[in-house]
């Protein structure tokens, strides 16, 4: 509880010089807003990570911002919402980091066929899968 309560406050400072460092320094949109985005949804403040990262698309149309948004929806629990930004990313970058993504996104509306074959694409691919995402792929292999 009290490495959770220290990593927020770390966090949230980061958040207040990264604001300095934006209005001081005059850092570029994308350069604020990713990592404002990070930094929120690090905390948990869900709803303002989504703010950021969407004002980050204006500026780069990068699909795993699109996935950020994706695995923030979901932790909101707006699952249609983080489906329908998962299959934006995974069609512009089908990676497996971004595949995991959608498969748990697809699973949680009920979507179980195409849990399925992002899972069989994903497991043709396992060596590819960064080490990082190892877990991940194994919390799909026991809900398949």
């Amino acid at each position: 509880m009290v490495s959770t309560l220290y990593y927020r406050i770390w966090n949230i400072i980061k958040l207040v010089y990264l604001y300095i460092l934006y209005w001081v320094v005059g850092l570029d949109e994308e350069d604020f807003f990713i990592p404002k985005a990070n930094y929120c949804a690090e905390i948990g403040w869900f709803k303002a990570a989504i703010e950021s990262y969407t004002k980050a698309l204006h500026e780069t149309d990068d699909p795993r911002i699109r996935a950020a948004i994706g695995w923030c929806y979901a932790e909101l629990g707006v699952n249609e919402k983080s489906v329908e930004n998962y299959r934006i990313a995974y069609e512009k970058n089908n990676s497996p980091e971004i595949a995991i993504g959608l498969a748990f996104a697809e699973y949680s509306v009920g979507n179980l066929t195409e849990f399925r074959n992002i899972y069989k694409k994903l497991k043709s691919s396992e060596l590819e899968v960064a080490s990082e995402f190892k877990e991940q792929l194994k919390e799909l292999h026991c809900i398949k």
